[in-house]
């Protein structure tokens, strides 16, 4: 029996294992890979019908999750020889958690996982979950902050427990120096006062309330990365009256 096929799209004669289709007639149609880029084709020539086919998709629809654990149960209990086999997999899985990471790693910057991922970029529907990532990345205290009380007096709701008491906290500093800046003295509120670090976070600087000031945005960006002695030195302030006011300080 011959175990090679000539694929009718890109004209290439390819062992059967591992590179079709194979039906209870024999090998179907194209090769895998054109038959992937036909499929590709069709679903950009066809976007509305793609759309009404991911609709219908069984991860979409409650009730056809529950026909598919019926049907993945019947079909354990008729090829029971299959099963152990797949549950050695899920298993596996389970007991080597860090060697399954490492092996998605290693898939991820293959060939394959690159064109996987290059797929799920180029996807309209994935674009704005990609830059809410990239904007999570790499955020502090500072941002969560801003972004809570910005979301709190947009909608309207109240922030949520696990960054209540962060929240909390940043409104007294700035109810304690008078929702002004701590240097000018221009006022302001707790959404438009910048948070400063007393401490820059070059200079090993935390995110720790004692470390946290209100600052215009004039002031935020002439401090910058200079410390706060050096700062106010250069614009006629004194440190020590600039950290009087700040709640934590007091309270120490």
């Amino acid at each position: 029996m011959n175990r090679e096929k000539r694929c009718p799209r890109c004209g290439k004669t390819k062992p059967i294992e591992g590179n079709f289709y194979v039906g209870k007639a024999g090998p179907v149609g194209y090769c895998i890979p054109c038959t992937k880029e036909k499929v590709v084709e069709w679903q950009k020539k066809n976007p509305d019908r793609k759309a009404a086919a991911d609709a219908r998709h069984y991860r979409a629809n409650p009730e056809r999750r529950r026909k598919m654990r019926e049907r993945f149960a019947r079909w354990k209990n008729e090829h029971p020889e299959k099963v152990p086999g797949i549950e050695r997999i899920q298993r596996w899985v389970r007991d080597n958690p860090e060697r399954h990471s490492r092996a998605l790693a290693r898939y991820r910057k293959s060939p394959a996982g690159r064109a996987t991922q290059k797929r799920y970029r180029n996807k309209p529907e994935n674009r704005e979950k990609i830059r809410q990532r990239a904007r999570s990345y790499g955020r502090t205290l500072v941002t969560k902050i801003r972004e809570h009380l910005r979301s709190a007096r947009r909608y309207g709701y109240e922030v949520s427990i696990k960054t209540r008491a962060m929240v909390e906290s940043w409104l007294c500093v700035v109810a304690a120096y008078g929702n002004a800046c701590a240097y000018c003295g221009v006022s302001g509120d707790p959404m438009s006062l910048e948070v400063d670090h007393v401490v820059p976070r070059t200079a090993g600087g935390s995110d720790d309330l004692g470390n946290l000031v209100p600052a215009c945005r004039s002031c935020n960006a002439k401090k910058r990365s200079s410390s706060l002695e050096a700062f106010c030195a250069r614009v006629g302030l004194d440190p020590i009256a600039v950290m009087a006011r700040h709640p934590a300080r007091v309270s120490a």
